[in-house]
Order: C-alpha cells, then structure tokens, then sequence
C-alpha cells in the first residue's frame, strides 16, 4: 500500500511538473525564474529561414557566356545576431552581415573582363526597444510567446526552448501571399 501511495505521488509530482513548463522543449524543472533565464545576451547559432541555415551560406551559379565561356559567381554570407534582455524590460538587437560576391569567367580576353569581379559589403543594423512575454489567448499559455518591440514595430515568437544554456525561438509571417517560417537558436555570449 505505501508503494502505492508513493507511486501516486511520483505521478502527480511529475505531472505538475510538466504542466509548469511553457515552452515545448523547456526543462522540465528549474529553479531560475523564466525572466532571469532570458535576461542576459544571447549569441545565434543558426538561424533557419523556410529551413534553410543563414548565418552561413555559400552558394555558386554558373552561366555560358558564349565567347566568354562560363561565368562562375559565388557569394558568400556570414551573419551574426545577438539579442539582448535585460530584466527591466529594455531589448537590444544586433544584426551584422557581410556579403561577398566574386565572378570569374574561364577566359581572359579583355572583352570579357567586365565579368569578373569581387564585390563585399557589411550591412551593420542594431534596434533598441521593449520586451515581454505574451500568450494567454487563442490556447496559448501566458509565457509562452516572446514579444519583442523595436523601432515602432512589434514581433511576436513563440519560445520553444528557455533555458540557462539555450534560447529556441519561432514565428511564421508572410510576405506578400507567402507564408515564411524564422527560427532562431542562441547560446549565451
């Protein structure tokens, strides 16, 4: 009888538990309060659009240029992303983009000399704001969304993951008739 009782009350212990937790990949027990957890700096390690990685991408295209023979472009980008919180409420984002693009034919006649070239540019971008969770509408629990106001423009993620060590965000928008998803995953900096 008393394995019994204690077998009950492992089940409703775990069951709280898990029915504290907001996010779907949350720990499932911690002692640090949500807000502590998120107010620090955050460092991207991927960042996913449509589920295609951005923080570092390399692609290359070829084109026949007829005498000219084939044009190689390849474009190289690195970005870097870094969100900070603080407990008080105020948001800091920092966005930093370097883009390279470089061509080259597999001739060298001067008439073709206009296709090759090496073009780089860093597009720097930070915004200060507010921050707070959100949710408790619509199914979704209160603490469950991050809202993120910057420069007279609100977002709104959902927090999958908040941990000491790890910082999971989502949102799906559109542009235009396109619906695009965002995801976000950060490690303290």
């Amino acid at each position: 009888m008393r394995n019994f009782k204690l077998s009950i009350l492992a089940i409703l212990t775990l069951s709280l538990l898990s029915s504290c937790r907001k996010g779907p990949e949350d720990p499932l027990l911690s002692f640090t309060t949500r807000k502590n957890r998120i107010s620090k700096t955050w460092q991207a390690y991927s960042h996913l659009k449509n589920g295609l990685e951005q923080l570092n991408t390399q692609k290359s295209v070829q084109i026949a240029q007829g005498s000219c023979g084939t044009q190689v472009i390849d474009s190289l980008i690195n970005e870097n992303i870094v969100f900070s919180f603080s407990k008080d409420g105020t948001y800091s984002g920092f966005y930093y983009t370097t883009t390279q693009v470089v061509s080259r034919t597999n001739v060298t006649d001067s008439a073709c000399a206009s296709l090759n070239f090496d073009n780089s540019n860093t597009d720097t971008k930070s915004y200060n704001g507010m921050w707070s969770f959100a949710g408790g509408v619509a199914g979704i629990k209160n603490g469950e969304q991050l809202a993120i106001f910057e420069n007279g423009v609100g977002y709104i993620w959902d927090i999958q993951r908040l941990a000491n060590s790890e910082l999971k965000i989502k949102r799906k928008y559109y542009i235009g008739s396109n619906l695009m998803t965002e995801e976000i995953y950060f490690k303290p900096k």
